[in-house]
């Protein structure tokens, strides 16, 4: 597959040219079911695997820094070896994928709105706790208003707790 895929160094898988995705992506195109990628499907799926590593990984003080004084060096070497590569992709991209899915099919959102629910419950504050170290304060509102949002569109009363949950944010730092 090395002449339709390239595997980075570090792991990524791309598509060498944007038709080959959209043959996959087709299931006009694609008529073998083993090779036909759904989007939306693969969306949802790496969505709940993310909240899943979230959920079982994440915890208070990730980091284990033991004080704000603590020496810039040490910081640094906790910083870069506390996170596995799978926890800081998780923590920096599950919001995209749920976004993704939904602009697709928004009927494929109550697969994860009990994900979701368990995350913004138990640790939403840890979450934070990794985007202000990886420096992604400054996407935590707009990640939470667009997430809000296709909750507020989405009509179930299941969704409402959920929904609650991202209202009681306070909308300025």
């Amino acid at each position: 597959l090395h002449s339709l895929l390239l595997v980075s160094e570090k792991g990524k898988v791309a598509v060498l040219h944007k038709s080959v995705k959209d043959f996959l992506t087709s299931p006009t195109r694609c008529t073998v079911p083993d090779f036909h990628v759904s989007l939306v499907n693969a969306n949802v799926y790496v969505a709940q695997s993310c909240l899943s590593v979230m959920n079982g990984q994440l915890r208070q003080n990730v980091f284990g820094l033991s004080s704000v004084s603590e020496p810039v060096k040490s910081k640094e070497q906790k910083l870069l070896s506390a996170l596995s590569p799978v926890v800081r992709y998780s923590c920096l991209h599950w919001a995209t994928h749920i976004l993704d899915a939904a602009k697709l099919d928004a009927e494929a959102m109550p697969k994860v709105l009990s994900a979701i629910a368990i995350f913004c419950r138990s640790k939403i504050l840890q979450w934070v706790e990794v985007m202000a170290v990886e420096k992604q304060l400054g996407s935590l509102q707009g990640i939470c208003n667009n997430l809000l949002k296709l909750l507020e569109s989405l009509s179930s009363a299941k969704n409402v707790s959920v929904a609650f949950e991202f209202h009681e944010w306070p909308t300025e730092c």
